[in-house]
């Protein structure tokens, strides 16, 4: 997974030009995910210049498309020859109903059989889809209420996944009472409820 680089924003012609140098300086069939996540780069991966990247990148074979703009998705789905990825839980369903193969989940850290079930349902059963995808909603707002991952390793670390929530500074330990008990609480809530 190949990301923008940040802080730089670079032009369209200067995001087209850095993943042909990786691409070219890899071996090949060494697959190249793009992510293009603007909220974090400070520039946002046009289609235009996506349809390019395929087009000159051999081993480009998707995108993690975090623009949050749901046209964008609809533009790159229906021009575009590329494997697409819902880039946040939240466009999981939406993404893979307009012919995306998937996402790069954060919920499914904790709760994978949610977002297994979420994915099979979209292909064969919409209205449970559209269930889970709603039952999964709030905890999945709380999970980005601070900055990715620090909310999920807080939750990991509690039920026990992983030992320490500790992260690489600048980020830092999730130390906000409130929604450490509201993540507990509707985490607990999914689980029981996705035994039902």
């Amino acid at each position: 997974m190949v990301t923008i680089p940040n802080y730089n924003k670079p032009t369209q012609k200067g995001i087209l030009q850095h993943y042909q140098f990786i691409n070219d300086n890899l071996k090949k069939n060494v697959p190249i995910m793009v992510y293009n996540i603007p909220s974090r780069t400070g520039v946002n991966l046009e289609p235009s210049t996506l349809s390019e990247i395929v087009k000159t990148c051999s081993n480009v074979c998707a995108i993690k498309e975090s623009s949050g703009n749901h046209t964008q998705v609809l533009d790159i789905l229906s021009s575009i020859d590329i494997n697409v990825l819902a880039g946040d839980d939240f466009n999981t369903l939406s993404t893979i109903v307009c012919g995306g193969k998937g996402v790069v989940s954060v919920l499914s850290n904790i709760c994978p059989a949610q977002v297994h079930q979420l994915y099979i349902n979209s292909t064969t059963n919409i209205e449970k889809a559209k269930q889970i995808q709603l039952m999964n909603h709030n905890l999945t707002k709380l999970l980005f209420r601070e900055t990715n991952p620090i909310p999920i390793k807080r939750l990991l670390k509690d039920d026990g996944i992983i030992k320490s929530d500790e992260l690489r500074l600048p980020m830092t330990q999730l130390t906000d009472d409130d929604l450490i008990k509201q993540l507990d609480y509707q985490y607990k809530i999914l689980k029981m409820t996705s035994k039902n």
